[in-house]
């Protein structure tokens, strides 16, 4: 599953899902460097939800998971309200209301593809 926030609207567009037809895990995690908003990670999780729901062999459940490196707390309060049993793991919550994100991260996506 691949998602990326539009630059334009902020809003997350999906590029790519592959996810099979049968549920065969107990886990999935969910990976997303740097909720800001949470707006990303909220729709992977729409997704697989959707999808877990749709395809669960005899309505066997799945856990999920979702990891970070940075999330902003707003972030962090909307995915818990939205799915309150995802298990979020996170590495620094950045608390700063003033700043969009830690100082110097900068964009992951960015730095990852060369595309500032």
């Amino acid at each position: 599953l691949g998602i990326y926030r539009d630059k334009a609207s902020l809003l997350p567009v999906e590029y790519y899902n592959k996810l099979p037809k049968t549920v065969t895990v107990d886990t999935v995690f969910v990976l997303d460097p740097m909720p800001i908003s949470g707006s990303t990670a909220l729709a992977a999780l729409d997704i697989i939800k959707d999808w877990g729901a749709s395809r669960a062999e005899g309505g066997r459940p799945f856990r999920t998971k979702l990891v970070c490196l940075v999330a902003k707390e707003e972030a962090l309060k909307a995915i818990a309200e939205a799915h309150p049993d995802v298990q979020v793991h996170v590495g620094i919550v950045d608390g700063d209301p003033k700043a969009p994100v830690m100082a110097s991260l900068g964009d992951v996506g960015d730095r990852l593809y060369q595309t500032s």
